[in-house]
């Protein structure tokens, strides 16, 4: 399918983007129709805060995680929204399309607003979602997301003292 790239402000289009597995009881028959059980996860978002407290190495990193973590969960799209003060850069790609490396865009300062209103005001509506950062930052979304996130720490700062959606964000240390 190969991704594609929008710039901030062009609408979020999941067409064509759905990948399905035959049901092989009617394959012989000559019907080819969808499994009745999901082979991975759906749509998935990932945000990456790209601000200047984070060395390069550290985003690479990013990077291979992102990577292996799309090859064991294979979600049907995956959404990479690059952040630091507002919104650097949003690829949409298949499954199987994520390109070896990516060029970090941004390296200004850090809040995580833009990338949660982003994904919001696209349209974009994820099983789930990833966020990678090292933290050092002191303004979170004002109102909890719907959609659960897993917070990804990599580097030195500190983790906020509360998540801004309770019970559905965790936040782990990976550095």
């Amino acid at each position: 399918m190969g991704h594609r790239r929008q710039e901030a402000g062009r609408p979020y289009s999941p067409a064509c983007s759905i990948r399905g597995v035959p049901n092989r009881r009617f394959i012989d028959s000559g019907l080819y129709l969808p499994a009745t059980h999901p082979e991975g996860l759906g749509p998935l978002a990932v945000l990456i805060d790209t601000s200047r407290s984070l060395e390069s190495g550290i985003l690479a990193t990013f990077w291979t995680e992102i990577r292996a973590g799309a090859e064991e969960l294979k979600p049907d799209i995956l959404v990479v929204v690059q952040v630091d003060t507002r919104v650097q850069d949003a690829a949409v790609y298949g499954f199987g399309d994520l390109p070896g490396e990516t060029t970090a865009r941004g390296r200004g300062g850090t809040t995580f607003r833009p990338g949660f209103a982003w994904v919001a005001r696209e349209g974009v509506i994820p099983d789930s979602c990833l966020y990678l950062a090292d933290m050092e930052c002191d303004r979170y979304p004002a109102v909890p997301s719907a959609v659960p996130c897993a917070v990804v720490q990599l580097g030195t700062g500190c983790p906020p003292s509360t998540c801004a959606s309770p019970g559905a964000c965790a936040s782990t240390s990976a550095a």
